[in-house]
């Protein structure tokens, strides 16, 4: 039966409202609300619903009113301005803004490096101001010409690569071995391991090494071929060329260093051995005890300027194998292979301030090698 109440003339508190309250009551029920009551939560109601502050604002439920048996409302009743949902999470967040100058914990690290190169589509017709059908008629020309020079014929010859000829060993500034410091770094490892692709081992190897007594070591190659399978070679461009040329996404089988990117690199390794983020590192550079042949002075696309594999005797022992690559050993604590994997391969080179950078090592498959040089895995 409901009842009608003007909350102005008999409660003076709700004057800054005008509002009247409609109760209806269940007649199988013998719950009641007081007038006081009953005001009280209409005129908040209500206030709340026509505030210019936006503010959560909790409305006692009544379980099992309105004949809804085990819920607070039901049907066609609804609570107004409800409780935020709680949202599970792995890891909930700070429930407090941090200082300002408070240092970065790991989780807030977020390394660029690891996305994909981006590829754009090619949208310049737009800015050029030219119309669809415009576009349309130069890509049916441009499909017509693909055709046109699709046959082997017309095919262009493979670029050729000019590369340098003579000795390496003046390349790298002396001294060629920095040996591991003597008293490991007492600084948290940093960084992340890398996970790129799965390691393949090599026999009698199947898992990495936990242990901090042991040493191993990354081989970068500079110009040759090692001798494990699924190894990236190296070649060494001359000074006509101006940039690195990193290993061919899907097919990681060459990296093309130039002088200025090998000096960069070098440097890079110290100062990677100075800071001690990733333990006691030590690095060397070991120039090829062969020299190339004159015959091998231009390589084509196609081809790499090294020793065959299939050529490589493996009765010989690891140090006779290695004599004919020009490569740079980086040697450290077994635990941390992957940790100082992860940092040759984000290594960037830019020529200068303004251009772009190259990550020379991207994609490159490297061998790691026990005290004795013997492979472990290729990553």
């Amino acid at each position: 039966m409901p009842s009608q109440n003007t909350p102005e003339r008999q409660f003076g508190r709700y004057s800054d409202l005008s509002f009247t309250v409609h109760e209806y009551h269940n007649p199988a029920s013998d719950v009641r609300t007081t007038q006081e009551v009953l005001l009280e939560n209409a005129y908040q109601l209500v206030k709340a619903s026509v505030s210019v502050n936006a503010e959560w604002s909790y409305v006692k439920c009544i379980p099992g009113s309105y004949g809804v048996q085990g819920t607070a409302i039901g049907g066609n009743c609804y609570v107004f301005n409800a409780s935020p949902p709680n949202i599970l999470s792995e890891k909930g967040r700070a429930k407090e803004i941090k200082e300002w100058g408070s240092s970065v914990t790991e989780d807030e690290v977020f390394n660029m490096d690891d996305l994909e190169e981006f590829t754009g589509s090619g949208y310049g017709h737009i800015l050029e101001g030219k119309t669809a059908a415009h576009v349309s008629s130069v890509n049916s020309q441009s499909s017509k010409k693909r055709e046109n020079n699709a046959s082997p014929e017309n095919e262009p010859e493979p670029k050729k690569r000019k590369l340098h000829v003579g000795s390496l060993y003046n390349v790298i500034p002396q001294p060629h071995m920095h040996p591991s410091p003597f008293s490991p770094s007492e600084a948290r490892t940093k960084g992340k391991p890398y996970k790129r692709v799965d390691p393949i081992f090599i026999s009698p190897y199947t898992t990495l090494s936990s242990s901090d007594d042991t040493r191993w070591a990354w081989l970068i190659p500079v110009r040759g071929a090692f001798r494990w399978e699924h190894c990236t070679s190296g070649e060494f461009l001359d000074n006509s060329h101006l940039l690195p040329i990193p290993p061919t996404p899907g097919s990681p089988d060459r990296v093309s260093w130039t002088e200025a990117s090998l000096r960069g690199f070098w440097q890079f390794l110290l100062d990677l051995r100075n800071v001690g983020s990733l333990g006691s590192l030590g690095i060397s550079f070991h120039a090829a005890r062969d020299k190339p042949s004159q015959a091998s002075k231009f390589s084509a696309s196609d081809s790499i300027l090294t020793p065959s594999r299939a050529t490589l005797d493996t009765s010989l022992n690891p140090s006779s194998q290695t004599s004919m690559v020009d490569y740079i050993k980086v040697y450290h604590d077994a635990p941390k292979a992957l940790y100082v994997r992860y940092a040759l391969d984000i290594w960037q080179y830019r020529k200068t301030s303004g251009d772009d950078k190259i990550r020379v090592l991207k994609g490159a498959r490297l061998v790691l090698v026990d005290e004795a040089s013997q492979g472990i895995a290729v990553s």
